[in-house]
């Protein structure tokens, strides 16, 4: 394990003050935002991220803690999402070396959301993000779903 790269004392606390926030109101947090995990696909390495869901624009927006090699904010129209991965989905959808850091808890939080780039090339691009539970990621889901649905009737 890469001790420079993974911080869990701070994961922890970054899960368990997400995990009151959804208490409070997580609808709201959606739109408000939500603290989360987001892992580099090559490393593992943490990073403390933010992630809200523009309803008006229709997209997903991520916010990560500035770092070497992370954009600090990552937006993603829902209509670029190509799919979503959570664990239920089986341990072989991610790498082997993110699956090995995680705690059971954040595994079941774990989802990879994979959605194309803007721009000519239109690139696959991949976001590995943690959740503070399932029953937060499945709420987020849902949402994503609902406003997927709604924009392309507006089309």
């Amino acid at each position: 394990m890469n001790s420079t790269a993974v911080h869990i004392p701070e994961s922890k606390q970054i899960l368990a003050d997400a995990e009151k926030d959804k208490s409070v109101d997580l609808a709201s947090g959606f739109t408000k935002g939500r603290r989360c995990i987001c892992l580099s696909e090559s490393t593992g390495e943490r990073t403390a991220a933010e992630y809200f869901v523009d309803d008006d624009l229709g997209q997903l927006v991520v916010k990560t803690a500035a770092s070497a090699g992370w954009p600090k904010m990552v937006v993603c129209p829902v209509m670029s999402i190509a799919d979503i991965y959570t664990i239920e989905d089986g341990e072989e959808c991610f790498p082997r070396h993110i699956i090995e850091l995680l705690t059971s808890q954040e595994k079941a939080g774990l989802f990879l959301i994979e959605h194309t780039t803007d721009g000519s090339s239109a690139e696959l691009a991949s976001i590995y993000l943690v959740e503070a539970s399932q029953a937060a990621l499945g709420d987020l889901l849902g949402r994503l779903r609902e406003l997927a649905a709604r924009v392309q009737i507006q089309g």
